[in-house]
């Protein structure tokens, strides 16, 4: 009976895995128009595309074929709802500064962040709350907007807050927050690198939607786009493609459910 315990209890992880996976979209408009773009990895059964900060730059600033790219990386730091209280180990979701604007998700309350709140690392302490931690946290505060609370000991203006049905692009993680990608290193501490100049540290998911002439040609990516990943190539140095399939290590702009 432990036995088949043991086993039902897997079965029913390795599902719920692949159900928030590949079976639910991203809670987003169009979600089957999103694709992810950078390094291709494989992690055990799982292949994965990640970049870094400066991957996420350069494909941002030089690749004109790719457009409405949003980044973001959740990491763990503690969260206290004023000074003085104790803090709470929270996952929040550290995004570009046009995240909420490109993926067309509309804040219930106040307003998402501008894009030069992500243009200076450290100095925009700024956070949009999840709908979760608004309700328990704050019991629905309809002024909220404006309060300040704590992220890693540092003091964050809440500029406003989630919609109920957008938990963030990272399937298998409900986050607490969302912070601006340029506050990176001061919310999540990292003591032998600087996430936002290594250019060999590639957490970041990088997402961006299908352009109409993508769309019309759904078996592989136009032309313009595979010409861009030759530049992501050298920027990167570490590969060659640009299409569904690519191979362990190289540059991929690959169709996702999000």
């Amino acid at each position: 009976m432990v036995s088949i315990a043991l086993g039902t209890g897997a079965n029913v992880a390795i599902f719920s895995l692949a159900d928030a996976l590949l079976l639910h979209p991203a809670p987003v408009p169009r979600p089957s128009e999103l694709l992810t773009v950078g390094t291709t990895i494989q992690r055990g059964i799982v292949r994965l595309n990640v970049a870094s900060y400066p991957d996420f730059v350069d494909i941002r600033d030089r690749s004109r074929s790719f457009t409405g790219l949003v980044a973001s990386v959740f990491g763990a730091t503690s969260l206290s709802v004023q000074a003085g209280a104790s803090p709470q180990v929270k996952l929040v979701s550290l995004v570009s500064g046009d995240y909420f604007q490109r993926l067309e998700v509309e804040p219930a309350l106040g307003r998402a962040f501008r894009p030069e709140e992500d243009s200076v690392p450290g100095r925009d302490a700024v956070v949009v709350l999840s709908h979760a931690t608004w309700q328990q946290e704050f019991a629905g505060d309809p002024a909220i907007v404006g309060r300040t609370i704590y992220l890693g000991g540092i003091e964050f203006t809440v500029v406003g807050v989630a919609p109920k049905a957008f938990t963030g692009l990272h399937r298998i993680v409900r986050e607490a927050a969302f912070v601006p990608l340029a506050m990176w290193p001061r919310v999540v501490a990292f003591p032998h690198v600087d996430p936002l100049t290594a250019r060999d540290f590639r957490p970041l998911t990088v997402r961006l939607r299908k352009s109409r002439a993508w769309r019309r040609r759904p078996s592989s990516p136009p032309s313009a786009v595979r010409s861009s990943a030759s530049t992501l190539r050298r920027m990167t140095s570490t590969g060659s493609s640009c299409r569904p399939r690519s191979r362990s290590g190289s540059i991929a702009a690959r169709s996702t459910r999000g």
